[in-house]
């Protein structure tokens, strides 16, 4: 007899990483409260997220929303979508050479296995 997916297995990987940003982000929101920060902003008095190394937890939770919505995106934007956005996108210099590459390398991957098939 087959087994029963959980309710966290069927979800949509795109529903999955939702619920790791909206988790995550709510780790977030507690420790700006709890510590007395403003939410980030980037308006003319707006601040950012102050988190000292010691709070490994809040640590992680930043490391997880920011992994999960860069993958959601690209999941959303498709292989032809990253490619298109990689060029308009060059002067972000904080994306590394080696994420740029290992990119391209998954697209062209998928294009070519979609002109193969």
């Amino acid at each position: 007899m087959g087994s029963v997916e959980s309710p966290a297995q069927s979800l949509s990987s795109i529903s999955r990483l939702a619920d790791t940003i909206k988790t995550n982000t709510s780790i977030l929101d507690k420790y700006l409260v709890h510590h007395g920060q403003r939410e980030p902003s980037f308006g003319v008095d707006g601040s950012s997220i102050s988190i000292p190394a010691y709070e490994k937890e809040v640590l992680d939770a930043r490391s997880m929303v920011l992994g999960a919505a860069r993958e959601l995106r690209n999941l959303i934007l498709g292989p032809v979508g990253i490619l298109m956005n990689i060029g308009v996108r060059s002067h972000d210099v904080s994306r590394s050479l080696r994420e740029s590459v290992s990119i391209w390398t998954r697209c062209f991957n998928v294009l070519q296995g979609r002109l193969t098939s």
